[in-house]
């Protein structure tokens, strides 16, 4: 019985971290429309990465964006995604 519960709330957390990465797209969209994401494992760490391709000015543009509801969803859930910004002309800010 306690596998089965461990293994819902398991199930629960993906599906809060999936929405919440739903999240973070739409409202990056709405500021760069030109925006192509990739999600992916980050190598030794337990949260997955949004890999962000756009025309930024700046990647701290990215983290300002996002940062108030990455801030809260780390709050509530004890977990988060890490968002990485890459220029489209290929550097990185």
């Amino acid at each position: 019985m306690a596998v089965a519960k461990g293994h819902r709330k398991a199930h629960l957390k993906r599906d809060r971290v999936k929405a919440h990465i739903e999240e973070l797209k739409r409202l990056i969209l709405k500021r760069y429309p030109e925006a192509r994401f990739e999600i992916g494992l980050v190598p030794e760490s337990r949260w997955p990465a949004l890999w962000v391709q756009a025309n930024f000015e700046s990647a701290l543009d990215v983290y300002n964006l996002v940062g108030e509801i990455q801030s809260d969803f780390i709050g509530k859930e004890l977990t988060g995604v890490y968002v990485i910004p890459i220029e489209m002309n290929g550097s990185d800010n």
